[in-house]
């Protein structure tokens, strides 16, 4: 395992899995 790909794939995923999070978040609010 290379800690330096982990590393990069955490910072390139995290933005993506908020991002979707926060949209999930809005959407359960309109739906109320």
């Amino acid at each position: 395992m290379y800690d330096s790909d982990i590393f990069c794939g955490v910072l390139f995923l995290a933005p993506t899995v908020g991002y979707y999070a926060h949209a999930g978040n809005v959407e359960v609010l309109i739906e109320r």
